[in-house]
């Protein structure tokens, strides 16, 4: 298993070296308060490394509510549980 997973690391390596070559041409980058000139490769890789950040913190953000939702989930059968065992100890009391 660790002899596929570093050959699969040499691959994607691999296709990296060769995407930076094939794509070394120096593009300008015209933003707000100012330019700048970068390899067409190192930028495509700052971008993706952007949208993987701004995905994870989304992701994030979804992960942290939903773990607040199950804790407060949890809360709510934990006192429903106690509750039904209360009244399943205490006997009926039917008055007509």
């Amino acid at each position: 298993m660790r002899i596929l997973g570093f050959i699969f690391f040499l691959l994607i390596l691999f296709l990296g070296a060769t995407f930076a070559v094939m794509n070394a041409q120096v593009v300008t980058i015209n933003y707000y308060i100012g330019t700048n000139r970068l390899p067409l490769s190192l930028l495509l890789v700052i971008i993706l490394g952007v949208g993987g950040v701004i995905g994870w913190l989304a992701g994030f953000w979804m992960w942290v509510r939903l773990k607040a939702e199950n804790v407060k989930s949890n809360f709510r059968i934990k006192s429903l549980e106690k509750e039904l065992s209360h009244l399943r100890t205490h006997p009926v009391n039917e008055s007509h």
